[in-house]
C-alpha cells in the first residue's frame, strides 16, 4: 500500500472505504477504483468543511501499482 494525495488519486484502487461524514456512507469501497467525479466531490466537501473518512493527512491508502 502507498499513500497518495487525494488530488492525484483518480484512477487508483483504494484499500479502505472513503466518504463524507455526515452521512457516513462510503463513496468508494476497498478494491474499487477512485473515479475523477468522486475525487472532485470529496475535495469540494472538504473545502466546505465536511469531515472525510478514509482520507488522512490529505491522502488515501491505495494499492501499490506494479
Amino acid at each position: 500500500l502507498e499513500r497518495v494525495p487525494l488530488e492525484a488519486a483518480a484512477g487508483r484502487t483504494v484499500s479502505e472505504p472513503i466518504g463524507v461524514y455526515p452521512p457516513g456512507v462510503a463513496l468508494v469501497m476497498p478494491g474499487e477504483v477512485l473515479e475523477d467525479w468522486a475525487v472532485k466531490r470529496l475535495m469540494s466537501e472538504r473545502a466546505a468543511g465536511a469531515a472525510l473518512f478514509g482520507v488522512r493527512d490529505g491522502g488515501i491508502l491505495a494499492v501499490t501499482e506494479d
